[in-house]
């Protein structure tokens, strides 16, 4: 007798499984996940940030990698290859964008810096120390390479540093 509604029951199992089988292969809905531009991609997000590899701090956004949606927090590590120009660099950019210092936004895009390939999103503040400006500390100290030197302006990848010793 157990044997019997065991395999009665199994009988149902598998007949309710079988419709439910033919049933989805009606449905022809687009997957929710499928999208060409990050802006396509909806849904609640993870309260979740880290401090990414550039250095900046980012928190849990919206990414469209191979035509799908997927939650990612700091943008992909790109290989930084060798480059003369900015039209040298070339690879995937995330979507994202900053207010710059100047108050403008800035967005992803490629600048060669040292002959490297890097990902910016504000314009460098700088190509050379003579392009900071501003008020410098009135501070000079001895060096640990020897002599000394006052504070001065250095541009440092496109920003610019107050520094003391090199």
């Amino acid at each position: 007798m157990k044997k019997l509604i065991a395999v009665a029951v199994l009988g149902l199992f598998v007949a309710v499984s079988a419709r439910g089988a033919t049933a989805d292969k009606t449905k022809k809905a687009k997957p929710a996940t499928a999208c060409k531009k990050a802006k396509e991609c909806k849904g609640p997000l993870p309260e979740i940030c880290e401090r990414c590899a550039d250095g900046r701090d980012r928190c849990a956004h919206w990414a469209c990698v191979a035509d799908k949606c997927q939650v990612e927090i700091c943008p992909p590590v790109v290989a930084h290859g060798d480059c003369k120009a900015a039209t040298d660099c070339k690879g995937p950019l995330p979507e994202l964008c900053e207010v710059c210092a100047d108050g403008n936004d800035g967005c992803a895009h490629w600048a060669c810096v040292a002959n490297k390939c890097e990902i910016q999103y504000c314009a460098p503040q700088c190509t050379a120390a003579a392009d900071c400006k501003g008020i410098l500390p009135d501070l000079c100290m001895e060096c640990p390479k020897g002599g000394s030197q006052c504070a001065h302006w250095a541009c440092v990848g496109g920003k610019c540093e107050t520094q003391i010793c090199p």
